[in-house]
């Protein structure tokens, strides 16, 4: 079975169009969690308000999630 991480996205981002796991890279509290991820699971994806991107590719994932 695959272990995956959830990593929320943060307020700090870069200013130019960056793919999801670099534009949150100036935030240290995301890039402490993205190391923590890469480490401890198998994939690892970002946390939006209602949805869940690839950290990769920025794809949505067809399930949103529920509040």
């Amino acid at each position: 079975m695959t272990e995956i991480g959830l990593v929320s996205c943060t307020k700090t981002k870069l200013e130019q169009p960056a793919p999801p796991a670099g534009l949150y890279a100036p935030s240290p509290l995301f890039s402490k969690a993205r190391q923590y991820c890469e480490q401890n699971h198998d994939d690892w994806f970002i946390l939006w308000p209602s949805t869940i991107c690839s950290s990769l590719t920025g794809h949505l994932s067809s399930r949103t999630m529920k509040r």
